[in-house]
């Protein structure tokens, strides 16, 4: 009989060797990607331009016009095409029409007809569009859902829509999605109750009780610009940048204000203060009987968890007695402290298929 001469490793060599080579090869891998990077940064503006080129050179029937300035071209076809968001044509014309931040338009049409006119905002070294922030769940004017993807996908930029995308997401066709839960308080049921099984009552009665002196006022002048300079203050040093959208923010919900008996979407603020004193506000919008949270603003000098807390108190009690169902705190693991999971909801990125081939590289 023969025996064989090699002898067969121990089990745990065989795993030392093979957690050894894993750690290699992930080092191996991060550093690799690390140098592409830094390479990617520095060269984006070409390979922008080049993905931009080549999307231009393939995409079919389909025509983008590009302009940094919004014109009467622009203005055609925004009456040919339908509203979005509760909001009339005139006073998106006040949210696409500001040039801080600059912004870039596109018409896109097939067969010389428009299907979508986009507005972006750079964030980054991404784009957004000028809604996002603005105008609750939408885009852009388009034909139809199926029109916009097409239209997102013929830019030949990345595009991002942070959130607020419902089923149509599917028709969007983007490069990459994903999916989270969002929250709503209903406002014709004992919400209290989830308070309780959430543990919540505690901050619910501490914030009504430390807030019990000041005085509460809704759509104050100057709360609305108060409001988003202090969101913008407690935000600005955030990675993510959501700040770009500042300046758009304020023009157009100062904007949907003043027009707010002839709009379907109605932008308010709700604010506490001490006499001249403002200590917190919110901004929210309501479009039928719903109610939603925008973004909220506060005096550094008082105490966050129990002022920004009467805050969203003073915005339930005020959808309650104004007879609203429904209050939509939007995404975030926080919220669902306040009311139950309402659905899900999708956020996108569009991207060339240069760029998409290169989105390995974090």
């Amino acid at each position: 009989m023969k025996h064989s001469s090699s002898i067969a490793p121990e089990a745990s060599d065989v795993s030392q060797v093979g957690s050894v080579g894993k750690k290699f090869a992930q080092h191996a891998k991060a550093s690799i990607n690390s140098a592409l990077r830094g390479s990617m940064k520095a060269g984006w503006p070409a390979l922008e331009w080049t993905a931009n080129l080549i999307q231009r050179l393939s995409r079919g029937p389909t025509r983008v016009r590009w302009s940094n300035i919004w014109d009467s071209e622009l203005d055609e076809a925004l009456n040919t095409l339908p509203t979005i968001g509760g909001c009339p044509r005139d006073l998106y014309r006040e949210l696409v029409k500001g040039e801080s931040p600059p912004k870039r338009h596109a018409l896109v049409s097939e067969d010389s007809i428009p299907i979508a006119i986009i507005s972006l905002r750079r964030r980054n070294r991404y784009w957004e569009p000028v809604t996002y922030q603005c105008i609750p769940k939408a885009i852009a004017p388009a034909s139809d859902h199926s029109a916009l993807g097409r239209a997102l996908n013929a830019l030949g930029l990345e595009v991002h829509v942070g959130a607020g995308i419902g089923d149509e997401i599917d028709e969007l066709k983007s490069s990459q999605s994903f999916s989270y839960e969002w929250y709503k308080i209903n406002l014709r049921e004992d919400f209290e109750a989830h308070w309780h099984s959430k543990r919540r009552m505690r901050t619910v009665k501490r914030a009504r009780s430390r807030c019990a002196a000041m005085e509460r006022r809704i759509d104050g002048n100057g709360d609305l610009e108060w409001i988003v300079n202090q969101w913008h203050e407690q935000w600005r040093d955030d990675p993510g940048q959501e700040i770009v959208a500042t300046e758009d923010r304020l023009r157009f919900w100062r904007a949907m204000m003043a027009a707010h008996d002839r709009t379907a979407l109605k932008v308010h603020t709700l604010m506490l203060h001490e006499g001249a004193t403002r200590i917190a506000g919110l901004v929210f919008t309501t479009l039928g009987d719903t109610a939603m949270i925008q973004c909220g603003g506060r005096n550094m000098e008082f105490d966050e968890s129990y002022t920004f807390a009467a805050t969203i108190l003073g915005v339930i009690e005020w959808a309650v007695a104004n007879g609203f169902e429904t209050l939509d705190m939007a995404g975030g693991d926080w919220k669902r402290y306040w009311g139950p999971v309402g659905g899900v909801r999708h956020g996108a990125i569009f991207r060339p298929p240069l760029i998409n081939a290169l989105a390995w590289v974090s």
